[in-house]
């Protein structure tokens, strides 16, 4: 992990969970998105450390932006979750598999919004995780994404 790598989570810009906590805040996201919950519906976004996860109702897909240095671990293929079309129900139900089946120790999403990725693992050591990028945009404005 990079020396200044940010790992603790935000769910719609106002909850914030550390490192350790990280399940709670997905679970927190995903429950409180599905429950109806203002304080997640109004700016339906998680955000890893650096790395931003925001769903467009709109079109009910995600995309993301930000920037993560970690470099990715080889996983085995049965411990792998891959999401193909950044649509919103399936990113969903395999962030919640993530989160509960020990076995599953990596989800990787591809969103095709930017032809970009995210991958996020389990790290050994338990209350920890870690968060890799590929052709992911810094940010994203009123007019789409900020590559630089």
């Amino acid at each position: 992990m990079a020396e200044n790598e940010y790992k603790d989570l935000q769910v719609s810009g106002l909850t914030c969970f550390p490192e350790t906590k990280w399940r709670e805040a997905v679970l927190f996201y995903l429950f409180g998105l599905w429950g109806g919950k203002h304080e997640v519906t109004y700016r339906p976004k998680i955000s890893f450390g650096n790395v931003t996860l925001r769903l467009d109702r709109s079109i009910g897909a995600y995309y993301a932006y930000g920037k993560s240095s970690e470099i990715l671990p080889i996983f085995e293929e049965e411990q792998t979750i891959i999401v193909d079309a950044g649509k919103q129900a399936d990113v969903e139900v395999a962030l919640v598999r993530f989160v509960k089946d020990s076995q599953i120790r990596l989800i990787v999403i591809n969103l095709p919004i930017t032809t970009s990725s995210v991958a996020i693992w389990k790290k050994q050591r338990r209350g920890q995780y870690g968060c890799s990028t590929t052709h992911l945009p810094i940010s994203w404005g009123s007019r789409g994404p900020i590559w630089f």
